[in-house]
């Protein structure tokens, strides 16, 4: 006697797809790690001098305080 049960996996598979549509997916994968990677590391090459050599004296300047 067959058991009538059985699960069908299958149906819930998905369909084969071309193999342009994997290389395309790959390269725009591959397009979106590289301006990952060049923005990481072109993201920081400006730093806030801290040491305080480079600031220049602020004239001019009128401080109102307000109660």
């Amino acid at each position: 006697m067959k058991d009538d049960r059985s699960i069908d996996l299958k149906q819930h598979a998905l369909p084969k797809v071309s193999k342009w549509y994997l290389v395309r997916i790959i390269f725009y994968v591959i397009m979106l790690a590289i301006i990952g990677i060049v923005w990481y590391y072109t993201r920081g090459k400006e730093k806030p001098v801290k040491d305080g050599a480079s600031v220049e004296e602020v004239t001019d300047v009128k401080i109102i305080l307000s109660d």
